[in-house]
């Protein structure tokens, strides 16, 4: 029987649970790479060209080869402390799509209709998420999702429509993976715009910035944290980890 009288407030740290988004050739699995003992589970290949632990593409042809893969991150004995999916977005269309299409009897995902696809893909997300919480309460280990951007139409009660960052994943699979995760964060170039003369003219031009990580959400992204994380992040060409961990151990201490 439980004795609320032994129940004080306290924090009950565990691993992080963190989705990374962002344009391609941003630098996500660099930053990933950077983590000790990272395990990549890529599905993307675009690790090839970084010195990490991986589970290759060619091993991983079914969704249910990539359950089975997670099975053994889950009951094998190994010390790697981070678990790493390249990309999430590459999960749900080549690995996830054709066994939702094959589970409806349809060619492809496209054709299932009537947005019973869609709910499936959710379906499989919460399977995904149930073992990847598994493997984090049972092996101690960080999990990272890896994730590409896309802009779509959002809509607010009484405004015009506008664009919005967000993980280039079906609509139910962001909301489910904002309500998982414990961190969302979006990183972009930084934009800037400077004044140059054109003539007798001056026109307005844009310039790239710094690479910036967003950790809470704005109209013009999706982001955010249940760390108390600061806003923003700078993520280097080189060193992103270590800058993203001292703050995450400032928040988390």
């Amino acid at each position: 029987m439980l004795n609320l009288k032994t129940l004080k407030a306290e924090k009950s740290p565990n691993a992080p649970r963190i989705v990374l988004y962002g344009e391609p050739k941003i630098g996500k699995s660099t930053f990933a790479a950077s983590i000790p003992d990272a395990l990549f589970i890529d599905i993307e290949g675009g690790s090839e060209n970084l010195t990490v632990a991986r589970v290759k593409r060619d091993q991983m042809p079914a969704y249910s080869d990539f359950l089975a893969v997670l099975d053994n991150v889950l009951t094998q004995e190994h010390k790697f402390s981070a678990l790493v999916i390249d990309s999430a977005d590459f999960l749900e269309r080549n690995l996830m799509m054709p066994a939702v299409a094959k589970e409806h009897n349809a060619s492809e995902f496209g054709k299932i209709g009537y947005g019973r696809g869609e709910v499936s893909l959710g379906a499989y997300w919460r399977q995904v998420c149930a073992r990847l919480d598994e493997i984090r309460e049972t092996r101690g280990m960080a999990i990272i999702l890896l994730a590409h951007d896309t802009l779509k139409k959002e809509s607010l009660p009484n405004q015009d429509a506008f664009d919005r960052f967000t993980l280039a994943l079906s609509k139910h699979s962001v909301e489910y993976l904002e309500a998982w995760s414990d961190a969302i964060l979006f990183v972009q170039n930084e934009v800037d715009t400077m004044k140059r003369k054109d003539g007798l003219k001056e026109k307005t031009v844009a310039t790239t910035g710094e690479r910036v990580m967003h950790t809470v959400s704005s109209p013009s992204f999706l982001a955010g944290n249940r760390y108390g994380l600061p806003a923003q992040i700078p993520f280097p060409h080189k060193g992103a980890w270590a800058v993203f961990l001292k703050e995450f151990e400032k928040s988390t201490k």
